[in-house]
């Protein structure tokens, strides 16, 4: 490095182009003072703060000076002078005018003040205004969304209704067929009425042949019942019988006929049977022998009274079968 550029306080290489000033022997790169070749190859050249201090040289006399402007005094100012009031009065007005401007600037004072209040109401109520219209809006959007939910219920109810006119377009016809069937079926029944009134002699002599068999059923129930009271009257219960399989009832009645020394034909026993038990039990069933007349039965049981009281210690029972 040979040395520091002046101009831009940067050393300058020894392969960088390079000049110094003649006067001051400073040293500077041929980049920072001019790109004139003509000039940076001179042999006389001059830093340019060298060339400022150097005093021009040449004639001045064509230069132009400024002369300083005289003012003078009109005759009117002195005048106008002469005229004015005293101090006094100038104060006394100035005093005047300062408690005006005074009361004036109060006066404005109070007015910026009230504005001043004014405005602060004005951006209260601008912020409720905003408040509001942000509710307003909330609701303008609520409205506009039950608007919506309007349409699409209305269009959903344009659906029913005509599926409901449909189908009450098909109800009128199956209406109609019911009608037509109402009609048939009228038709029928006064038909079936003039039938029935042709038939109604009929009718009444049925019912007179239906109250003659009434009476005369109630008075046949009425014998059947006395013939089954009559019928019971001639039955022996036989009880405490054991029951083995295979059995002969009629056996064991001529047994007990011949243990009680009574002798009967064999068609004074109608039938001879075991009634069926009523109640869950393990005692026999008992024997149910029916007899051809009551006096045969009273017989029996005379018969059976006898043995007993002739034989006090050995009644009838089933050891004798």
């Amino acid at each position: 490095m040979v040395g520091e550029c002046l101009a831009c306080n940067i050393g300058v290489l020894e392969t960088q182009k390079r000049i110094r000033c003649t006067k001051c022997n400073g040293l500077y790169h041929t980049e920072c003072i001019s790109s004139n070749s003509e000039q940076i190859g001179r042999i006389n050249w001059v830093c340019p703060a060298c060339a400022a201090g150097t005093r021009k040289g040449g004639d001045n006399t064509n230069t132009c000076i400024r002369v300083p402007l005289r003012i003078e005094t009109s005759p009117s100012t002195s005048s106008i002078i002469n005229n004015q009031t005293d101090c006094s009065t100038i104060l006394s007005e100035l005093k005047s005018f300062r408690s005006e401007m005074h009361s004036r600037l109060n006066s404005q004072k109070e007015k910026f003040d009230a504005f001043s209040n004014g405005l602060n109401c004005l951006q209260t109520e601008l912020a409720d205004m905003r408040k509001s219209f942000q509710s307003l809006q909330n609701d303008l959007d609520s409205v506009i969304e039950c608007s919506n939910n309007i349409k699409e219920s209305n269009n959903r109810n344009t659906e029913v209704l005509n599926d409901t006119v449909n189908s009450i377009g098909v109800i009128q016809s199956q209406i109609k067929e019911h009608n037509d069937s109402l009609d048939f079926i009228s038709k029928k029944i006064e038909a079936l009425q003039v039938e029935s009134s042709s038939h109604s002699y009929i009718i009444s002599d049925l019912k007179n042949d239906s109250s003659t068999f009434d009476h005369n059923f109630k008075s046949l129930l009425s014998k059947v019942m006395q013939l089954e009271r009559i019928s019971r009257s001639h039955n022996i219960e036989i009880q405490a019988v054991p029951e083995r399989k295979n059995e002969n009832l009629n056996t064991i009645i001529k047994k007990i006929f011949d243990k009680i020394s009574v002798s009967l034909p064999d068609d004074v026993v109608i039938s001879c049977n075991r009634v069926a038990k009523r109640t869950v039990s393990d005692r026999p069933r008992t024997i149910v022998v029916t007899l051809m007349t009551l006096k045969h039965r009273d017989l029996i049981l005379s018969a059976v009274h006898r043995y007993n009281k002739a034989n006090p210690k050995d009644m009838l029972c089933s050891l004798v079968l």
